[in-house]
C-alpha cells in the first residue's frame, strides 16, 4: 500500500519582520510566495494532499489561492506557529501516513526534495529533516505516530519542540537542493530578482 503524505503550508502568521508586507503574497517568481510553494507541492506526486493554515492574512491569501484548495483559518493565529500545525494536522488525522511541514518563508524546495524525504520515510519511525551541507533546513516529514505529541503542545510552544525530546528519533537526511535553507523573514532574505 502506498504512504500517504500530506503537506501543511504554514502561512498564517503576521510576518512582522517583512515590514508591513504580507509575506505569503511577496511576489517571487512573478508569482505570490505562497502559490510557488503550492505548485510545488502539487507537481510532487510524493504529496497526496495540501492544506493551507491562513490566519493575519487570511481573505488576501484565499483570493489568491485556487478555489479547490484545502484552507483552514486559524483565528488564534498570534498565539504561535504550532497552533497552525495543529490546525493544519487536524486536517489530515484520519488518513495522512506524514505530513510535511512547509514554512510559506521556504517556497522553493523542489520537489525531488519531498521525493528523498518519501523515499527515507518507512518505516515511520522517526522525524525527517532536511539538511544541506550539515545544516538542518525545512520541510520535516513528521509520521503519524508522532502527531499526539503535536497536539499535545500548547499553541505558543516552539515548533520542533517535538523533534528535541529525548523519545523522539530524527534522522536527518542529507540533500542536493540548498533552497531547504531558505528562511525569507525580511526584505533583505529575499532573493534578488
Amino acid at each position: 500500500m502506498k504512504t500517504k503524505l500530506a503537506a501543511i503550508i504554514l502561512a498564517a502568521g503576521a510576518g512582522e519582520r517583512m515590514q508591513g508586507r504580507k509575506k505569503p503574497l511577496i511576489p517571487l517568481y512573478d508569482k505570490p510566495m505562497i502559490m510557488v510553494l503550492l505548485e510545488h507541492l502539487r507537481a510532487c506526486d510524493a504529496v497526496e494532499d495540501v492544506v493551507v493554515v491562513l490566519g493575519c492574512h487570511a481573505a488576501a491569501c484565499q483570493a489568491e489561492l485556487p478555489r479547490n484548495v484545502e484552507t483552514v483559518i486559524n483565528r488564534e493565529w498570534r498565539k504561535g506557529k504550532t497552533g497552525s500545525f495543529q490546525r493544519g494536522l487536524r486536517a489530515v488525522l484520519d488518513w495522512a501516513d506524514g505530513v510535511f511541514a512547509c514554512p510559506v518563508d521556504c517556497p522553493r524546495v523542489p520537489c525531488r526534495v519531498y521525493h528523498e524525504l518519501a523515499a527515507a520515510f518507512p518505516p515511520g519511525d522517526a522525524i525527517l529533516v532536511p539538511t544541506h551541507g550539515g545544516v538542518h533546513g525545512h520541510p520535516p516529514l513528521i509520521p503519524a505516530r508522532f502527531f499526539s505529541n503535536y497536539l499535545r503542545l500548547a499553541p505558543d510552544a516552539p515548533l520542533d519542540s517535538v523533534q528535541h525530546d529525548p523519545n523522539t528519533t530524527v534522522r536527518y537526511v542529507e540533500v542536493s537542493s540548498p533552497e531547504v535553507l531558505d528562511d525569507f523573514n525580511t526584505p533583505a532574505d529575499l532573493p534578488s530578482a
